[in-house]
């Protein structure tokens, strides 16, 4: 058969109601582990004497102790700060990860949603299928598959009994726009998320930029400033004709960054809440968490701070393209020959 997976080959398919029963009944559920991380990481963004109190008192894991900051006496309200600008862009990468990786595997009504995880982790196999999603994610047969995994409805058009036509619309299109904007982040975002989850390539900081018109007292038109994240990274000049580096700086707003991974995680308790019943045959009381338009709307384009300066746009990234030597008959011939290689490699 083609297509066919060695490892799949002769498969006994009468083991799959086990493997769910331990996939969806575990104590692994990925919102729960997720949901520890962001309230870890808002209680190093909130410090405040309590939590000083308690790191002062010391804590203990096993046979590690630790009293007072791990990072010395010497640690400020920045360091925790861009810490979290670190932590929030890793959180918000890992938990939307998970988000599409498991709507991946559930979309097609897979009999064993725990191997087709699995399978994703082969080769090429979840991006491709994350640019397909992408790419339908408005058809009609998609948001019927919206509605089944995360609000356990029979398709787009049937809202729950207690739910306006309103209302199911607005938490339809909020859902829609959160996946859609997380699998935009994904491909946008990979080299700030590669950077960030290491700590190493990625340099924290407190950058800031302004620009205003030539002679003018005004505001500036374009600002940003606050805790960033400065990274190196490969990019298209197309006035060279090539990719070359250029030193790349986000800045990060962490709190509406975490408000974002909360809702995602919210998404994601939808998802599993609702493949337990389904696959687990469960029965009783649940609560689904719908996500109107408005609040994602709202958080992803907040409005203007009347009390603030008034930019009339808030930069969220700049590049400044490193340094090259000038162009010579031997860089231009070392240039074209790993062209060369590299189209070979793509054959």
């Amino acid at each position: 058969m083609a297509g066919e997976r060695i490892e799949d080959i002769g498969l006994a398919v009468e083991q799959y109601d086990d493997l769910n029963r331990q996939f969806f009944t575990g104590q692994h559920a990925p919102h729960m582990f997720l949901r520890h991380r962001l309230q870890g990481a808002m209680l190093v963004a909130h410090g405040g004497e309590h939590v000083q109190a308690a790191l002062d008192a010391g804590l203990k894991v096993g046979d590690l102790e630790s009293r007072g900051n791990m990072g010395g006496d010497d640690v400020t309200d920045e360091d925790r700060s861009l810490f979290v600008a670190l932590e929030a862009i890793v959180l918000f990468h890992h938990a939307t990860e998970t988000l599409l990786r498991l709507l991946v595997a559930l979309e097609n009504d897979a009999l064993c949603p725990w191997l087709e995880v699995a399978r994703l982790k082969q080769a090429g196999a979840y991006p491709q299928r994350l640019r397909d999603l992408h790419k339908r994610l408005l058809t009609p047969g998609t948001q019927d598959n919206l509605a089944k995994i995360f609000y356990h409805r029979r398709d787009r058009n049937t809202p729950p009994a207690d739910t306006s036509e309103e209302a199911w619309a607005a938490a339809l299109e909020g859902l829609t726009i959160l996946i859609g904007e997380c699998c935009d982040r994904h491909d946008r975002e990979a080299s700030l998320y590669n950077s960030a989850k290491h700590g190493l390539s990625a340099v924290p900081g407190g950058a800031a930029m302004q620009l205003r018109p030539s002679d003018s007292g005004d505001a500036p038109f374009l600002a940003s400033d606050g805790a960033s994240i400065t990274l190196l990274e490969a990019v298209m000049n197309d006035k060279a004709g090539r990719k070359q580096w250029q030193q790349t700086t986000h800045w990060i707003p962490a709190d509406r960054r975490l408000a974002l991974t909360h809702l995602v995680i919210d998404q994601i308790e939808n998802m599993w809440t609702v493949a337990r019943i389904r696959y687990t045959e469960q029965s009783g009381t649940y609560r689904l968490k719908p996500l109107h338009s408005d609040t994602i709307t709202t958080l992803l384009s907040p409005p203007p701070d009347e009390d603030g300066p008034g930019y009339a746009f808030s930069v969220l990234s700049m590049g400044m393209p490193l340094l090259y030597v000038q162009d010579t008959p031997d860089i231009k011939r070392r240039v074209e020959a790993a062209a060369n290689r590299a189209r070979r490699r793509r054959r």
